[in-house]
Protein backbone atom coordinates (compact mmCIF):
# COMPACT_ATOMS: atom_id res chain seq x y z
CA UNK A 1 0.00 0.00 0.00
CA UNK A 2 1.66 3.54 -0.69
CA UNK A 3 2.41 5.90 1.74
CA UNK A 4 -0.21 8.69 0.14
CA UNK A 5 -2.58 5.90 0.40
CA UNK A 6 -1.87 4.11 3.81
CA UNK A 7 -2.19 8.36 5.33
CA UNK A 8 -5.68 8.49 3.89
CA UNK A 9 -6.87 5.23 5.03
CA UNK A 10 -5.58 6.25 8.77
CA UNK A 11 -7.50 9.43 8.20
CA UNK A 12 -10.50 8.16 7.81
CA UNK A 13 -10.13 6.02 10.88
CA UNK A 14 -9.47 8.15 12.80
CA UNK A 15 -11.75 11.16 11.49
CA UNK A 16 -14.21 7.80 12.56
CA UNK A 17 -13.07 6.98 15.60
CA UNK A 18 -13.63 10.52 16.51
CA UNK A 19 -17.16 10.89 15.62
CA UNK A 20 -17.74 7.78 17.36
CA UNK A 21 -16.38 9.07 20.48
CA UNK A 22 -18.83 12.15 20.79
CA UNK A 23 -21.76 10.96 19.22
CA UNK A 24 -22.30 7.51 20.90
CA UNK A 25 -25.27 8.44 22.33
CA UNK A 26 -27.10 9.77 19.16
CA UNK A 27 -26.41 12.89 16.70
CA UNK A 28 -26.50 15.15 19.94
CA UNK A 29 -25.17 17.37 21.93
CA UNK A 30 -26.26 17.33 25.81
CA UNK A 31 -26.08 20.93 27.53
CA UNK A 32 -24.62 21.34 31.20
CA UNK A 33 -23.80 24.66 33.03
CA UNK A 34 -21.99 27.53 31.47
CA UNK A 35 -23.42 26.02 27.50
CA UNK A 36 -26.71 27.72 29.13
CA UNK A 37 -25.24 31.16 29.50
CA UNK A 38 -23.38 31.15 27.17
CA UNK A 39 -25.33 30.02 23.87
CA UNK A 40 -28.59 30.10 25.13
CA UNK A 41 -28.87 32.80 27.09
CA UNK A 42 -26.50 35.50 25.55
CA UNK A 43 -27.84 35.65 21.87
CA UNK A 44 -31.32 36.79 23.03
CA UNK A 45 -29.76 40.48 23.63
CA UNK A 46 -30.49 42.73 21.36
CA UNK A 47 -27.75 44.62 21.46
CA UNK A 48 -24.13 42.20 22.42
CA UNK A 49 -22.29 45.06 22.67
CA UNK A 50 -24.40 44.28 26.05
CA UNK A 51 -22.81 40.79 26.53
CA UNK A 52 -19.39 41.86 25.63
CA UNK A 53 -18.99 45.17 27.80
CA UNK A 54 -22.01 45.20 30.38
CA UNK A 55 -21.29 41.53 31.25
CA UNK A 56 -18.03 42.01 30.50
CA UNK A 57 -16.98 38.91 28.59
CA UNK A 58 -14.56 40.46 26.33
CA UNK A 59 -12.35 41.10 29.26
CA UNK A 60 -10.93 38.32 28.71
CA UNK A 61 -10.26 35.50 26.16
CA UNK A 62 -11.69 38.30 23.72
CA UNK A 63 -12.21 35.90 20.67
CA UNK A 64 -13.89 33.09 22.75
CA UNK A 65 -16.10 36.06 23.93
CA UNK A 66 -17.05 36.85 20.19
CA UNK A 67 -17.99 33.40 19.07
CA UNK A 68 -19.84 32.84 21.78
CA UNK A 69 -23.24 34.36 21.03
CA UNK A 70 -22.43 35.47 17.29
CA UNK A 71 -21.10 32.20 16.44
CA UNK A 72 -21.92 29.22 18.41
CA UNK A 73 -25.09 30.68 19.80
CA UNK A 74 -26.50 30.27 16.60
CA UNK A 75 -26.85 26.87 17.07
CA UNK A 76 -28.77 26.63 20.41
CA UNK A 77 -30.34 24.61 21.86
CA UNK A 78 -29.42 22.34 18.73
CA UNK A 79 -25.81 21.99 19.37
CA UNK A 80 -24.82 18.77 17.56
CA UNK A 81 -23.99 20.52 14.18
CA UNK A 82 -22.00 23.12 16.68
CA UNK A 83 -19.83 19.68 18.19
CA UNK A 84 -19.50 18.47 14.43
CA UNK A 85 -17.74 21.46 13.75
CA UNK A 86 -15.46 21.57 16.50
CA UNK A 87 -14.75 18.20 16.01
CA UNK A 88 -13.44 18.61 12.53
CA UNK A 89 -10.93 21.57 14.22
CA UNK A 90 -10.17 19.23 16.62
CA UNK A 91 -8.79 16.78 13.87
CA UNK A 92 -7.59 19.61 11.58
CA UNK A 93 -5.62 20.53 14.57
CA UNK A 94 -4.12 17.52 14.74
CA UNK A 95 -3.47 17.29 10.88
CA UNK A 96 -1.60 20.15 11.25
CA UNK A 97 0.45 19.75 14.18
CA UNK A 98 1.70 16.09 12.54
CA UNK A 99 2.91 18.01 9.44
CA UNK A 100 4.60 20.92 11.80
CA UNK A 101 6.63 18.17 14.03
CA UNK A 102 7.32 16.10 10.62
CA UNK A 103 8.56 19.38 9.10
CA UNK A 104 10.88 19.98 12.17
CA UNK A 105 12.41 16.30 11.70
CA UNK A 106 10.13 14.69 14.80
CA UNK A 107 8.29 11.55 13.48
CA UNK A 108 4.55 11.80 14.29
CA UNK A 109 3.12 8.16 15.19
CA UNK A 110 -0.66 7.01 14.72
CA UNK A 111 -0.21 6.55 18.82
CA UNK A 112 -0.26 10.83 18.49
CA UNK A 113 -3.54 10.44 17.24
CA UNK A 114 -5.43 8.07 19.63
CA UNK A 115 -4.24 9.61 22.64
CA UNK A 116 -4.70 13.58 20.81
CA UNK A 117 -8.07 13.20 19.81
CA UNK A 118 -9.87 10.10 22.07
CA UNK A 119 -8.35 10.03 25.24
CA UNK A 120 -11.28 9.66 27.89
CA UNK A 121 -9.32 12.32 29.84
CA UNK A 122 -9.08 14.89 27.42
CA UNK A 123 -13.07 14.46 27.09
CA UNK A 124 -14.06 17.42 28.60
CA UNK A 125 -11.93 19.62 27.04
CA UNK A 126 -12.31 18.51 23.38
CA UNK A 127 -16.66 17.86 23.98
CA UNK A 128 -18.05 20.60 26.68
CA UNK A 129 -18.70 23.04 24.14
CA UNK A 130 -18.02 25.93 26.98
CA UNK A 131 -14.40 24.86 27.16
CA UNK A 132 -13.63 22.88 23.49
CA UNK A 133 -15.04 26.47 21.85
CA UNK A 134 -11.87 28.29 23.67
CA UNK A 135 -9.71 25.39 23.59
CA UNK A 136 -10.00 23.54 20.54
CA UNK A 137 -10.52 26.31 18.68
CA UNK A 138 -7.12 28.06 19.80
CA UNK A 139 -5.27 24.27 19.14
CA UNK A 140 -6.25 25.14 15.49
CA UNK A 141 -5.42 28.05 15.50
CA UNK A 142 -2.08 27.41 17.23
CA UNK A 143 -1.36 24.51 14.82
CA UNK A 144 -2.31 26.91 11.91
CA UNK A 145 0.12 29.15 12.76
CA UNK A 146 2.82 27.26 13.52
CA UNK A 147 2.45 25.45 9.67
CA UNK A 148 2.20 28.65 8.43
CA UNK A 149 5.26 29.90 9.92
CA UNK A 150 7.17 27.08 8.73
CA UNK A 151 6.02 27.75 5.01
CA UNK A 152 7.10 31.51 5.50
CA UNK A 153 10.33 29.99 6.17
CA UNK A 154 10.96 27.61 3.56
CA UNK A 155 9.30 29.97 0.66
CA UNK A 156 9.54 33.34 2.07
CA UNK A 157 6.48 34.69 0.52
CA UNK A 158 4.91 37.71 1.92
CA UNK A 159 0.93 36.77 1.42
CA UNK A 160 2.13 34.01 4.01
CA UNK A 161 3.87 36.21 6.29
CA UNK A 162 0.92 38.17 6.69
CA UNK A 163 -1.61 35.32 7.61
CA UNK A 164 1.11 33.81 9.84
CA UNK A 165 0.60 37.42 11.97
CA UNK A 166 -2.65 37.55 12.00
CA UNK A 167 -3.43 33.83 12.76
CA UNK A 168 -0.39 34.00 15.42
CA UNK A 169 -2.66 36.92 16.78
CA UNK A 170 -5.98 35.35 16.46
CA UNK A 171 -4.70 31.77 18.86
CA UNK A 172 -3.54 34.02 21.65
CA UNK A 173 -7.28 34.86 21.83
CA UNK A 174 -8.51 31.85 22.97
CA UNK A 175 -7.23 30.16 25.57
CA UNK A 176 -4.59 31.23 27.89
CA UNK A 177 -2.36 27.95 28.47
CA UNK A 178 -3.12 27.81 24.60
CA UNK A 179 -1.55 31.10 23.85
CA UNK A 180 1.52 29.65 25.71
CA UNK A 181 1.38 26.64 23.88
CA UNK A 182 1.81 28.96 20.72
CA UNK A 183 3.86 31.50 21.64
CA UNK A 184 6.49 28.88 22.64
CA UNK A 185 5.81 26.53 19.33
CA UNK A 186 6.68 29.51 17.33
CA UNK A 187 9.75 31.16 19.16
CA UNK A 188 11.27 26.75 18.98
CA UNK A 189 10.60 26.74 15.28
CA UNK A 190 12.10 29.91 14.19
CA UNK A 191 15.45 29.09 16.79
CA UNK A 192 15.30 25.64 14.99
CA UNK A 193 15.33 27.00 11.41
CA UNK A 194 17.51 29.84 11.98
CA UNK A 195 20.44 27.56 13.99
CA UNK A 196 19.96 24.63 11.59
CA UNK A 197 20.54 26.84 8.40
CA UNK A 198 22.58 29.53 9.77
CA UNK A 199 20.46 32.13 8.69
CA UNK A 200 20.46 34.26 11.80
CA UNK A 201 18.61 37.39 10.30
CA UNK A 202 15.09 35.29 10.18
CA UNK A 203 15.49 35.78 14.26
CA UNK A 204 13.78 39.10 13.55
CA UNK A 205 10.09 36.70 13.22
CA UNK A 206 10.47 36.25 16.78
CA UNK A 207 9.34 39.59 16.87
CA UNK A 208 5.94 38.77 16.10
CA UNK A 209 5.22 36.36 19.04
CA UNK A 210 6.06 38.95 21.03
CA UNK A 211 4.02 41.29 20.00
CA UNK A 212 1.33 39.57 20.21
CA UNK A 213 1.99 38.67 23.61
CA UNK A 214 2.45 42.21 24.16
CA UNK A 215 -0.97 43.03 22.54
CA UNK A 216 -2.47 40.45 24.94
CA UNK A 217 -1.25 41.69 27.81
CA UNK A 218 -2.18 45.42 27.30
CA UNK A 219 -5.41 44.19 26.08
CA UNK A 220 -6.10 42.43 29.28
CA UNK A 221 -4.87 45.27 31.54
CA UNK A 222 -7.05 47.89 29.51
CA UNK A 223 -10.23 45.42 29.79
CA UNK A 224 -9.59 44.06 33.34
CA UNK A 225 -12.46 46.27 34.57
CA UNK A 226 -15.18 45.66 31.66
CA UNK A 227 -18.24 44.71 33.17
CA UNK A 228 -19.41 42.22 36.31
CA UNK A 229 -16.76 40.13 34.77
CA UNK A 230 -14.05 42.33 34.41
CA UNK A 231 -12.52 41.88 37.25
CA UNK A 232 -11.13 37.98 36.18
CA UNK A 233 -8.57 39.75 33.96
CA UNK A 234 -7.41 41.97 37.03
CA UNK A 235 -7.00 38.77 38.96
CA UNK A 236 -3.36 37.83 37.80
CA UNK A 237 -0.67 38.21 40.96
CA UNK A 238 3.06 37.22 41.44
CA UNK A 239 2.90 36.77 44.73
CA UNK A 240 3.29 32.95 46.55
CA UNK A 241 4.25 31.71 43.37
CA UNK A 242 5.96 28.93 44.98
CA UNK A 243 3.07 27.71 46.78
CA UNK A 244 0.78 27.78 43.41
CA UNK A 245 3.85 25.73 41.56
CA UNK A 246 3.30 23.52 44.10
CA UNK A 247 -0.54 23.10 44.10
CA UNK A 248 -0.50 23.17 40.55
CA UNK A 249 1.92 19.88 40.16
CA UNK A 250 0.11 18.54 42.90
CA UNK A 251 -3.19 18.64 41.05
CA UNK A 252 -1.36 17.53 37.79
CA UNK A 253 -0.58 14.45 39.37
CA UNK A 254 -3.86 13.68 41.37
CA UNK A 255 -5.16 14.23 37.38
CA UNK A 256 -2.75 11.83 35.69
CA UNK A 257 -3.27 9.09 38.35
CA UNK A 258 -6.59 8.76 40.05
CA UNK A 259 -8.31 10.98 36.64
CA UNK A 260 -6.57 8.72 34.21
CA UNK A 261 -7.48 5.50 35.97
CA UNK A 262 -11.11 6.89 36.65
CA UNK A 263 -11.56 8.29 32.77
CA UNK A 264 -9.76 5.29 31.37
CA UNK A 265 -9.85 2.02 33.34
CA UNK A 266 -13.03 2.76 35.23
CA UNK A 267 -14.98 4.64 32.57
CA UNK A 268 -13.97 1.70 30.13
CA UNK A 269 -15.89 -1.11 32.65
CA UNK A 270 -18.49 2.32 32.97
CA UNK A 271 -18.84 2.01 28.56
CA UNK A 272 -19.20 -1.48 28.61
CA UNK A 273 -22.19 -2.01 31.08
CA UNK A 274 -24.13 0.61 29.47
CA UNK A 275 -23.35 -0.57 25.78
CA UNK A 276 -24.47 -4.31 27.01
CA UNK A 277 -27.74 -2.45 28.63
CA UNK A 278 -28.51 -0.17 25.17
CA UNK A 279 -29.69 -3.27 23.67
CA UNK A 280 -29.68 -2.91 20.03
CA UNK A 281 -28.19 0.57 19.75
CA UNK A 282 -25.47 -0.57 22.65
CA UNK A 283 -24.82 -3.71 20.57
CA UNK A 284 -24.32 -1.48 17.08
CA UNK A 285 -22.33 0.94 18.77
CA UNK A 286 -19.86 -1.68 19.77
CA UNK A 287 -19.92 -3.21 16.26
CA UNK A 288 -18.80 0.35 15.32
CA UNK A 289 -16.14 0.70 17.91
CA UNK A 290 -14.79 -2.60 17.11
CA UNK A 291 -14.26 -2.18 13.17
CA UNK A 292 -12.98 1.78 13.71
CA UNK A 293 -10.48 -0.08 15.83
CA UNK A 294 -9.18 -2.09 13.71
CA UNK A 295 -9.14 0.35 10.84
CA UNK A 296 -7.10 2.30 13.21
CA UNK A 297 -5.04 -0.60 14.28
CA UNK A 298 -4.23 -2.12 10.37
CA UNK A 299 -3.44 1.42 8.88
CA UNK A 300 -1.26 2.49 11.93
CA UNK A 301 0.78 -0.35 11.66
CA UNK A 302 2.06 -0.09 8.49
CA UNK A 303 4.24 3.19 10.10
CA UNK A 304 7.52 2.69 11.12
CA UNK A 305 7.81 4.53 14.18
CA UNK A 306 11.23 6.29 15.43
CA UNK A 307 12.36 9.59 16.64
CA UNK A 308 15.08 11.79 18.40
CA UNK A 309 15.42 11.22 21.95
CA UNK A 310 17.73 13.84 22.66
CA UNK A 311 15.07 16.04 20.92
CA UNK A 312 11.51 14.87 21.51
CA UNK A 313 12.02 14.79 25.71
CA UNK A 314 13.35 18.26 26.14
CA UNK A 315 10.28 19.42 23.64
CA UNK A 316 8.21 17.29 25.32
CA UNK A 317 8.82 18.64 29.04
CA UNK A 318 8.38 22.13 27.67
CA UNK A 319 5.22 21.41 25.64
CA UNK A 320 3.74 20.04 28.98
CA UNK A 321 5.64 22.34 31.62
CA UNK A 322 4.66 25.73 30.10
CA UNK A 323 1.49 26.08 28.74
CA UNK A 324 0.43 24.91 32.92
CA UNK A 325 2.62 28.02 34.23
CA UNK A 326 -0.61 30.84 33.56
CA UNK A 327 -2.53 28.68 36.27
CA UNK A 328 0.30 30.17 38.66
CA UNK A 329 -0.87 33.54 38.30
CA UNK A 330 -4.36 33.18 39.60
CA UNK A 331 -5.35 33.03 43.12
CA UNK A 332 -6.54 29.89 43.07
CA UNK A 333 -4.82 27.56 41.01
CA UNK A 334 -7.65 25.11 39.28
CA UNK A 335 -6.54 23.01 36.76
CA UNK A 336 -9.34 20.70 35.42
CA UNK A 337 -9.42 17.49 33.29
CA UNK A 338 -10.19 20.19 30.41
CA UNK A 339 -6.92 22.16 31.21
CA UNK A 340 -4.82 18.80 30.04
CA UNK A 341 -6.13 18.98 26.78
CA UNK A 342 -3.28 21.43 25.67
CA UNK A 343 -0.58 19.27 26.99
CA UNK A 344 -1.48 16.10 24.65
CA UNK A 345 0.80 17.41 21.83
CA UNK A 346 3.87 17.44 24.43
CA UNK A 347 3.17 13.84 25.96
CA UNK A 348 2.74 12.75 22.41
CA UNK A 349 6.57 13.99 21.32
CA UNK A 350 8.10 13.31 24.81
CA UNK A 351 7.06 9.52 24.80
CA UNK A 352 8.12 9.22 20.73
CA UNK A 353 11.00 7.37 21.80
CA UNK A 354 9.83 5.07 24.23
CA UNK A 355 6.75 3.68 21.62
CA UNK A 356 9.16 3.87 18.79
CA UNK A 357 11.27 1.25 21.09
CA UNK A 358 8.98 -0.72 22.65
CA UNK A 359 6.73 -1.21 19.22
CA UNK A 360 9.27 -2.01 16.58
CA UNK A 361 7.20 -5.40 15.84
CA UNK A 362 4.26 -4.80 13.71
CA UNK A 363 1.99 -7.16 15.38
CA UNK A 364 2.76 -5.38 18.79
CA UNK A 365 1.91 -2.03 17.05
CA UNK A 366 -1.33 -2.53 15.75
CA UNK A 367 -2.63 -5.02 19.17
CA UNK A 368 -1.49 -1.69 21.31
CA UNK A 369 -2.78 0.57 18.63
CA UNK A 370 -6.18 -1.42 18.39
CA UNK A 371 -6.01 -1.83 22.81
CA UNK A 372 -5.71 2.06 22.95
CA UNK A 373 -8.50 2.82 20.42
CA UNK A 374 -10.62 0.43 21.80
CA UNK A 375 -10.53 1.07 25.45
CA UNK A 376 -10.60 4.72 24.79
CA UNK A 377 -13.83 5.19 23.03
CA UNK A 378 -15.98 3.04 25.07
CA UNK A 379 -14.55 4.99 27.94
CA UNK A 380 -16.01 8.13 25.72
CA UNK A 381 -18.78 6.03 25.23
CA UNK A 382 -18.75 6.56 29.18
CA UNK A 383 -18.38 10.45 29.21
CA UNK A 384 -20.98 10.68 26.82
CA UNK A 385 -23.56 8.69 29.00
CA UNK A 386 -22.54 10.98 31.93
CA UNK A 387 -23.19 14.39 30.56
CA UNK A 388 -26.73 12.86 28.85
CA UNK A 389 -27.85 12.01 32.59
CA UNK A 390 -26.64 14.84 33.82
CA UNK A 391 -28.17 17.33 30.47
CA UNK A 392 -31.42 15.73 30.86
CA UNK A 393 -32.19 14.89 35.00
CA UNK A 394 -31.17 19.02 34.65
CA UNK A 395 -33.29 19.08 31.44
CA UNK A 396 -36.42 17.88 33.19
CA UNK A 397 -36.19 19.85 36.89
CA UNK A 398 -35.65 23.08 35.16
CA UNK A 399 -38.79 22.40 33.06
CA UNK A 400 -40.95 21.88 36.31
CA UNK A 401 -39.25 24.70 37.58
CA UNK A 402 -40.44 26.98 34.71
CA UNK A 403 -44.04 25.58 34.82
CA UNK A 404 -44.19 27.27 38.72
CA UNK A 405 -42.54 30.30 37.85
CA UNK A 406 -45.33 33.54 38.55
CA UNK A 407 -45.87 35.90 36.05
CA UNK A 408 -44.09 38.33 38.10
CA UNK A 409 -40.77 36.34 37.62
CA UNK A 410 -41.08 35.60 34.50
CA UNK A 411 -41.74 39.38 33.65
CA UNK A 412 -38.26 40.68 35.66
CA UNK A 413 -39.97 42.14 38.17
CA UNK A 414 -38.63 39.31 41.42
CA UNK A 415 -35.94 37.17 42.14
CA UNK A 416 -36.76 33.65 43.41
CA UNK A 417 -35.35 31.00 46.30
CA UNK A 418 -35.34 27.13 44.90
CA UNK A 419 -35.65 25.15 48.64
CA UNK A 420 -34.05 22.05 46.97
CA UNK A 421 -35.12 18.59 48.92
CA UNK A 422 -31.84 17.14 47.86
CA UNK A 423 -28.45 17.73 46.34
CA UNK A 424 -28.83 17.47 42.45
CA UNK A 425 -26.69 14.72 41.30
CA UNK A 426 -26.27 12.36 38.83
CA UNK A 427 -23.64 8.77 39.97
CA UNK A 428 -20.80 9.23 37.94
CA UNK A 429 -17.23 7.73 37.14
CA UNK A 430 -14.90 10.64 38.25
CA UNK A 431 -16.86 13.53 39.83
CA UNK A 432 -13.88 16.18 40.15
CA UNK A 433 -14.26 19.85 40.20
CA UNK A 434 -16.57 21.43 37.81
CA UNK A 435 -16.43 17.98 35.81
CA UNK A 436 -20.39 17.52 34.46
CA UNK A 437 -21.91 19.04 37.59
CA UNK A 438 -25.80 19.99 38.01
CA UNK A 439 -26.70 23.56 36.98
CA UNK A 440 -28.46 23.33 40.37
CA UNK A 441 -25.07 23.80 42.29
CA UNK A 442 -25.17 27.56 41.62
CA UNK A 443 -27.39 30.56 41.42
CA UNK A 444 -25.57 31.91 38.33
CA UNK A 445 -25.81 28.07 36.84
CA UNK A 446 -29.61 27.36 37.12
CA UNK A 447 -30.86 31.08 36.52
CA UNK A 448 -28.72 30.83 33.12
CA UNK A 449 -30.68 27.48 32.22
CA UNK A 450 -34.15 28.45 33.29
CA UNK A 451 -33.73 31.53 30.84
CA UNK A 452 -32.36 29.70 27.91
CA UNK A 453 -34.94 27.05 28.19
CA UNK A 454 -37.55 29.92 28.37
CA UNK A 455 -35.65 31.91 25.77
CA UNK A 456 -36.44 35.25 28.70
CA UNK A 457 -33.29 37.09 29.50
CA UNK A 458 -35.75 39.26 31.97
CA UNK A 459 -36.11 36.02 34.52
CA UNK A 460 -33.90 37.62 37.97
CA UNK A 461 -31.70 35.30 39.49
CA UNK A 462 -33.18 31.67 40.97
CA UNK A 463 -30.89 31.18 44.03
CA UNK A 464 -30.90 27.24 45.25
CA UNK A 465 -31.12 26.60 48.46
CA UNK A 466 -31.37 23.77 51.09
CA UNK A 467 -33.38 25.36 54.05
CA UNK A 468 -34.77 28.98 54.15
CA UNK A 469 -32.96 29.39 57.26
CA UNK A 470 -30.73 32.88 57.00
CA UNK A 471 -32.41 33.08 53.50
CA UNK A 472 -33.37 36.66 52.37
CA UNK A 473 -36.94 36.06 50.76
CA UNK A 474 -38.67 38.65 51.19
CA UNK A 475 -40.49 39.98 47.69
CA UNK A 476 -39.24 36.52 46.42
CA UNK A 477 -41.33 33.95 45.08
CA UNK A 478 -40.33 30.46 47.09
CA UNK A 479 -40.50 27.57 45.33
CA UNK A 480 -40.01 23.43 46.99
CA UNK A 481 -38.58 21.38 44.78
CA UNK A 482 -40.25 18.53 46.66
CA UNK A 483 -43.61 19.83 45.77
CA UNK A 484 -43.66 19.44 42.24
CA UNK A 485 -40.37 17.39 41.62
CA UNK A 486 -38.40 14.48 43.52
CA UNK A 487 -35.21 13.47 42.87
CA UNK A 488 -35.19 9.53 43.14
CA UNK A 489 -32.21 6.66 43.19
CA UNK A 490 -34.34 5.31 40.04
CA UNK A 491 -34.37 9.03 38.61
CA UNK A 492 -30.85 9.41 38.62
CA UNK A 493 -30.49 6.15 37.08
Amino acid sequence: MKKTTTGLFLDTAFAAALLIKVFSAGFSYFCVLDDYVQYGCYPLYDNLSRVYFGIGTASNRPLAAFFDPAVWGAFFPNMALALLILCALLFLSAKLFDRCFTLCGIAVTPFFYAVYLLLPLGFEGTYWISASSRIVVGLFFAALTAYLLIIYIKERKAWQLVLYAVCSLASFGFYESVTVLSGLIQGLIILKFTFDEKQYKRLWLLAIPALCTAAVLVYYKLAAHIGALGSRAAEFSVTHIGARLGELFSQFGYIFTAGLYRTTAAGFLDGLKILMQNGVFGIVISILILCVSVLCAYAGGKYKLFAEAKLCVPLGLLLIVLPLLPNILVPDVWLTYRSIVVCLPGFCVLFAPLLALAFQNRCAKTAALFLLTSVFLVGCVNEVHTYKAVSELDGQIVNEVLQHLDDEVLAGKKETVLVLSQEVITPQTSFYKDHVKSVFYADWAVTGAVRACARNIKIKTITPVYSLENVDNEGKQVLYMDEFYHVTEETNE
